[in-house]
C-alpha cells in the first residue's frame, strides 16, 4: 500500500476535533479552578497571619478559625481538583497520541508502526558516544524495517562551585537508528558546522559544557569541495577516501537540501553497520497547551521531522550500497 499525503489523512483526523478539542477545554478547565482555588487558599492563610501579627487576635480567635475552616475546605477542594487534573492531561495526551499522532505517523508511512510508550533505543544511543549522561528518556517509538526513532531525553546532575546540585538537559529531540546493509570500515560524522575548527559542541551554550561529550575533540576534519556543503556542515572521518567516495555532489546536494527546508540542527553518525542521526527539535509528540488539538501547522511540524529523518536514512543508505568501501 502506499503512502498516503498528510492533507488527506489530516482532513480525517478534523473529524475528531470536537471529541479532542473538548478533552483539551476539560483539562484547561481543571487547571483554572485549581489556579483559582491556590490563590484562595494563599489569601486565607495571609488573612488569618495579618490578624495575628496587626491586630493581635489570637490564632484560634472566633474570626480566625472561620478562615481556618475556610482554608480547610479549600485544601480539600485543592486535592481533588489536584486529582482530576492529573487524570484529565493523561486522558488528553493519551486520546491526542492514539487518536491524532498514531494514524497521521501510521498512514503515512507505510509499513512503520508508532507506540507513544516507546521500546528501548538506549543501547544505540549509547553506541553514537554523544555525551556522558546520568539519565535516558524515550518516548513516541516510530519503527519497522530495520528503523527506530524516538523521542529522547539526555540529563546529567552537575555540582556548581557552591556544592548545589543542578541537573542539565544535554539533549531533547529526535534520535533514529537504522541498520546498515553493510559494515562502514571507519566511524563518519557529519555534524552542523558551529564554527570551530576540529571542535564540536552538540546543543551546548559554550565549551566548558562539552566535558560531558566524550567525542568533543575531533580530529581528522575532512574538507570537501562544496562550499555551500561546508556552509552547513563539518565532516570527520579517518579515512578521507571512504569520505569522499561516499559524499559525493548528489548526495552533498541532497542532504543541503533537506537541511535548508529543516530550520533545527541535525548531526549524522556512521558507526559500524549503523546510521545514527539526531535532530535536536524537542518533543514533537506533545500537544501544545496555547493551541487547538488539531492544529494543522503543530501536526505538519511533525510530519516534516520524521519525513526528514526517513529521508535522510533513505539517501544516506542508498549512497552506502553503491559506495566500495
Amino acid at each position: 500500500m502506499e503512502n498516503r499525503k498528510f492533507t488527506e489523512v489530516y482532513s480525517e483526523l478534523y473529524a475528531k476535533s470536537n471529541y479532542m478539542n473538548k478533552l483539551k477545554k476539560d483539562k484547561d478547565t481543571v487547571m483554572v479552578k485549581k489556579i483559582i482555588v491556590d490563590v484562595s487558599i494563599a489569601v486565607c492563610a495571609i488573612i488569618i497571619c495579618i490578624n495575628k501579627f496587626y491586630n493581635y487576635e489570637s490564632i484560634v480567635s472566633l474570626k480566625n478559625c472561620l478562615f481556618w475552616v475556610l482554608m480547610f475546605a479549600l485544601v480539600m477542594v485543592n486535592i481533588q481538583l489536584a486529582n482530576k487534573k492529573i487524570f484529565s492531561k493523561v486522558d488528553y495526551l493519551e486520546a491526542y497520541k492514539k487518536e491524532i499522532i498514531k494514524p497521521l505517523i501510521e498512514e503515512t508511512n507505510k509499513g512503520l508502526r508508532y507506540e507513544p510508550l516507546g521500546t528501548d533505543i538506549e543501547l544505540e544511543y549509547v553506541q553514537g558516544d554523544y555525551e556522558f549522561f546520568d539519565t535516558f528518556f524515550s518516548e513516541d517509538c516510530v519503527y519497522g524495517n530495520g528503523f527506530k526513532m524516538s523521542d529522547v531525553k539526555t540529563v546529567v546532575e552537575v555540582v556548581d562551585e557552591n556544592g548545589n546540585k543542578e541537573r542539565q538537559i544535554l539533549f531533547n529531540g529526535l534520535f533514529s537508528s537504522y541498520d546498515l546493509s553493510k559494515i562502514i570500515p571507519t566511524p563518519i560524522q557529519i555534524l552542523v558546522d558551529k564554527g570551530f575548527d576540529n571542535f564540536q559542541v552538540n546543543s551546548f551554550k559554550d565549551k566548558d559544557e562539552a566535558k560531558f561529550h566524550p567525542t568533543t575533540h575531533i580530529r581528522n576534519k575532512v574538507l570537501m569541495d562544496s562550499v555551500t556543503f561546508e556552509k552547513y556542515f563539518d565532516v570527520y572521518g579517518a579515512d578521507r577516501m571512504d569520505v569522499m567516495k561516499l559524499l559525493t555532489a548528489d548526495v552533498m546536494d541532497e542532504l543541503v537540501k533537506i537541511k535548508e527546508r529543516n530550520k533545527f540542527d541535525i548531526d549524522i553518525k556512521l558507526i559500524k553497520s549503523k546510521l545514527l542521526i539526531r535532530i535536536h527539535s524537542g518533543n514533537i509528540f506533545e500537544p501544545s497547551e496555547n493551541k487547538l488539538a488539531l492544529d494543522i501547522n503543530e501536526l505538519k511540524d511533525a510530519y516534516d521531522l520524521v519525513k526528514t529523518v526517513i529521508k535522510l536514512s533513505e539517501c544516506l543508505s542508498k549512497a552506502i550500497d553503491e559506495t566500495e568501501f
